[in-house]
């Protein structure tokens, strides 16, 4: 599955949720949404280190994926195409660490 399509399916879901609940999509509310899920997922590393009957790694997963939806939604905010901002930072990474093209063989 390529981003392109990620991101289409999940705006479609966005959309509705949106609409459901009779409030706008805008840049800072997906900003603060990213935020929260990047607390939850600093709450399952902090149990994973300091309380682990409490860590639950299928739930970082989903919390994961959670953070990488929101900036998928705050980046359709934004008007981006993520995929082509994704290839131009590549390309600068690539760049500026030329080891990373070096393939083993």
């Amino acid at each position: 599955m390529d981003l392109g399509e990620i991101q289409e399916r999940l705006m479609k879901i966005v959309k509705i949720r949106v609409n459901s609940k009779g409030y706008e999509l805008t840049t800072e509310q997906s900003f603060i949404h990213l935020v929260e899920e990047m607390g939850e997922v600093a709450r399952q590393i902090s149990h994973k280190a300091m309380r682990p009957e409490k860590f639950c790694n299928e739930n970082l997963k989903e919390e994961i994926v959670d953070m990488l939806f929101e900036c998928i939604v705050m980046a359709e905010t934004c008007d981006m195409d993520l995929g082509v901002e994704i290839e131009k930072k590549l390309k600068k990474l690539e760049v500026r660490f030329p080891d990373s093209l070096i393939t083993e063989k």
